[in-house]
């Protein structure tokens, strides 16, 4: 019985720990596309907004001018 459950405990132990290296990698993946997004945004000629269902803005490049929208008044018009 007792070597039954250090087998099942050593299993469950490796699993974990795989799981834990590959959620280090998807985390490492995960931050590398969000740098690459950010330096397309931050380096991209036009505006770009992004808006919830609701019409509120989530985001909007420095260009949101270009766009017509004002930064205060949300997706207001000019």
């Amino acid at each position: 019985m007792f070597a039954l459950v250090a087998v099942v405990i050593a299993y469950v132990a490796s699993r974990v720990n795989v799981l834990g290296r590959r959620e280090v990698a998807l985390t490492a993946e995960v931050r590398q596309v969000q740098l690459e997004a950010d330096d397309v945004l931050r380096n991209i000629r036009t505006g770009v907004i992004t808006v919830d269902a609701d019409g509120h803005l989530l985001y909007a490049t420095p260009r949101r001018r270009d766009l017509g929208f004002k930064a205060a008044s949300g997706l207001a018009k000019r």
